[in-house]
């Protein structure tokens, strides 16, 4: 079986399920070509088996350009991540081709908009008809495709519950072997860690206020590529046992977690990030460290009581389960960070789910020759 998998990510993107999955163990069970686009590229460019497009391409003539330079006719399965302007393209030509379409659809990039208007209460009724018009647009794209990969069961329920097509569901991973193991952490305060994207609508500003508001010591660590308002008030909270550490590259910042107690997952309960499979906690879990965590369905569906600490996500409910988590003996927080490491490892395994992905788009290409 041979795949074209059309991504959203740069050249030099590293994405952990991208590396994981497309660069790491689907290509041990088919032939697999990557297509990345390139801001700085004036022309395609061929290294192995990924192909660089000129940036302008992804809105339009994407299909026909790869055309000229991979022979679609030998292509059995066609991923589009994200792009629909790169799927439209492909929708345009497939009438001369055998191959199967679907899109990948790893975030609900539209709806946020509208969502984050709501939020901030800015201009709500134009992003509202904006994503209204938006949403008919990417639907009638979608009834085009023969499947649909998504990272949420809740994500097909909410965003896509009309959609009458094959799907599969694919969340965010680990490889086991790029993990470092558990360090023993020294006595003394426990070492909570957050990592990832901090923003408004995260709400990181409220698990700070909560933490912050205990007297019992502690540290928490933040490390974030992000860089905006909502950074710039973590930078001015006046408390020692808050810190924001310089981003890392991800192979340091792995190395790093395993130093921690306890790490940091929670996420607003809302339409969002309901659907969301959030990559830090899977890391988190990926090293051994047990997560304290809120309602979301995907971590209700991953772990229970014995591997993680769930609280309500208010500044009450928070403040409670930190202080649970700080008159909890260490080596019991081992034992939950271990039992929940042992459940991502047999679930999220990027050979697992590798695996899984190659029978789903084997079955949707049986026959088709």
């Amino acid at each position: 079986m041979r795949v074209l998998c059309v991504t959203d990510q740069s050249s030099s993107s590293r994405e952990s399920l991208m590396e994981g999955i497309f660069r790491g163990s689907l290509p041990q069970y088919c032939e697999l070509h990557v297509v990345v686009f390139d801001r700085a590229a004036k022309e395609v460019t061929l290294d192995g088996n990924q192909i660089s497009l000129p940036y302008r391409y992804k809105k339009l003539g994407a299909a026909r350009l790869l055309a000229k330079h991979l022979d679609l006719q030998q292509i059995d399965v066609v991923i589009v991540r994200n792009y629909f302007g790169v799927l439209r393209s492909f929708l345009q030509v497939r009438s001369g081709y055998r191959f199967r379409l679907g899109f990948w659809n790893t975030f609900p990039h539209t709806f946020r908009r509208y969502f984050q208007a709501l939020q901030e209460k800015r201009a709500v009724l134009r992003k509202r008809l904006e994503y209204q018009v938006r949403s008919l647009w990417e639907m009638r794209l979608l009834r085009g495709c023969d499947f649909l990969i998504v990272m949420s069961e809740e994500f097909k329920r909410s965003f896509h519950g009309e959609l009458a097509i094959a799907y599969h569901v694919l969340p965010m991973g680990v490889d086991p072997g790029e993990l470092p193991e558990r360090l023993a952490t020294p006595g003394g305060a426990k070492r909570f860690v957050y990592i990832g994207t901090i923003d408004r609508l995260r709400k990181v500003d409220l698990i700070i206020e909560a933490m912050t508001s205990l007297e019992e010591d502690f540290v928490l660590d933040i490390y974030t590529e992000s860089d905006n308002e909502a950074v710039d008030w973590v930078r001015k909270v006046q408390d020692a046992r808050v810190r924001l550490c310089p981003a890392l590259p991800r192979p340091e910042l792995l190395q790093r977690l395993a130093g921690y107690d306890v790490g940091i997952g929670l996420i607003p309960e809302n339409p969002l990030y309901n659907v969301s499979s959030p990559t830090k906690t899977i890391e988190y879990y990926g090293v051994g460290l047990p997560a304290l965590l809120n309602y979301l369905p995907e971590y209700r569906a991953l772990f229970d009581e014995e591997s993680a600490f769930f609280c309500p996500f208010s500044k009450e409910g928070i403040r409670q389960a930190v202080r649970r988590i700080l008159g909890t003996d260490s080596r019991e927080l081992v034992a939950m960070g271990q039992k929940g490491k042992r459940l991502i490892d047999e679930t999220r395994n990027y050979r697992v789910l590798s695996l899984r992905l190659f029978e789903f788009l084997q079955k949707l290409t049986e026959g088709s020759r």
